[in-house]
């Protein structure tokens, strides 16, 4: 399996807070590419950001699935 690639921006939210970078290494790597199709889906910088913090909120919560 290739490994995720996370945008630069997302992986730097995503270690900021130790409960997100903890989910989300946890969750399948299906699962990760989910959230970063998610994000990088945005067309607009403004949604991409604003998906970026929705994410880092989202796995801090335990969320497995970006589903919002």
């Amino acid at each position: 399996m290739v490994p995720v690639r996370v945008l630069p921006a997302l992986r730097r939210a995503i270690d900021a807070s130790v409960a997100a970078k903890r989910q989300f290494a946890a969750i399948t790597p299906k699962a990760r590419k989910g959230w970063v199709q998610w994000v990088t889906a945005a067309k607009q910088e403004q949604t991409r950001e604003r998906r970026i913090a929705a994410c880092v909120q989202l796995l801090a919560q335990g969320r497995e699935h970006p589903s919002v």
